[in-house]
């Protein structure tokens, strides 16, 4: 973990980087994020949104190159221009809680992820989408290209896209490779290209409290999350793609940095999202804001509390 000043306290958006190779299934990632936002507000900037196929009382207007549809999310084509499509978003009126832009195959990711530096914008995360049955392949005949090995090692969280293609000795096998080769990208199996929009993007602290089926409790240094567990997801988590819970800890009392650095790291891999505020006992007129992506934490300092009640709330996210 990492503490660190921010340049200024202007709200920034959030900027996530979606690639991977040509058929693993970014389309269908990208359309089940749109149409699945889980409360977010999301805005996609794309090569092309035909190939998304979305059903037409799913989309509420046009507007240009912007496709609004009616759960609030926005899907817009890039046109090789994507400090124009930023800089438009950035200017709406309905300004999104969080930007996604997708990558071409033979892109440089963090080149992409460059442009979350722009005026009003900061990087989140990279995602790599990833066929589990060519990634096998390529291991068991030890064929992985520079260029693939690149794409992955750019990633935060590896999306493994059709690994119910893959006989489970298989997987046993292709985890492990994974494990050696990726030990700080955290990796989520899904199937048609089905992951919750929390996993990727968080949940805000606020909405966690609001959640029925968050887990509440109070922030302590020996606080742990459970292991993972088997479950029998609902209906509605099989439509969303791999079960995952939310976390909400609360502590009124003042905290160390050192106490909550030693706590963040020992957050099990399982936990893939984390964000907050956190009251810092070193400087505590001022709020510290966390966030946690796959094994990257780090907390900013912010505005100083004022007239707000201090006090440390978290929101975690894992499977």
């Amino acid at each position: 973990m990492r503490v660190v000043q921010p340049p200024s306290d202007e709200h920034l958006l959030p900027v996530t980087v979606i690639g991977g190779d040509s058929g693993a299934g970014k389309s269908s990632l990208v359309r089940h994020l749109l149409t699945h936002p889980e409360g977010h507000s999301l805005a996609f900037i794309l090569d092309d949104c035909t190939p998304l196929e979305l059903a037409a009382d799913s989309i509420a207007y046009r507007e240009g190159s912007f496709l609004t549809l009616t759960n609030g999310c926005v899907c817009c084509t890039k046109d090789d221009d994507v400090p124009s499509a930023l800089e438009s978003l950035r200017k709406r009126a309905d300004r999104p809680s969080h930007v996604i832009i997708e990558a071409s195959a033979a892109a440089h990711l963090r080149r992409v992820a460059g442009y979350a530096y722009m005026p009003g914008y900061r990087i989140d995360s990279i995602v790599v989408v990833a066929d589990a049955q060519t990634i096998r392949h390529r291991v068991e005949l030890l064929e992985t290209s520079l260029r693939v090995r690149r794409q992955l090692e750019s990633a935060e969280i590896l999306v493994l896209n059709k690994i119910d293609l893959v006989p489970a000795r298989a997987r046993n096998v292709l985890r492990d490779w994974l494990n050696v080769i990726l030990p700080n990208v955290h990796v989520i199996e899904t199937e048609y290209g089905r992951v919750g929009s929390s996993l990727l993007f968080g949940v805000d602290p606020e909405d966690a409290e609001r959640d029925a089926l968050a887990v509440s409790t109070t922030w302590e240094t020996t606080f742990r999350m459970p292991g993972r567990r088997a479950q029998v997801p609902r209906a509605e988590e099989q439509a969303s793609g791999p079960s995952h819970r939310v976390w909400s800890l609360v502590a009124s009392d003042p905290i160390s940095a050192h106490d909550f650095r030693a706590w963040t790291t020992h957050l099990p891999k399982t936990i893939v999202r984390g964000s907050g505020v956190v009251h810092i006992s070193e400087d505590p007129l001022y709020r510290y804001h966390f966030d946690r992506v796959g094994h990257r934490s780090q907390v900013l300092r912010h505005l100083p509390w004022g007239e707000a009640t201090p006090g440390t709330r978290l929101a975690l996210v894992g499977l």
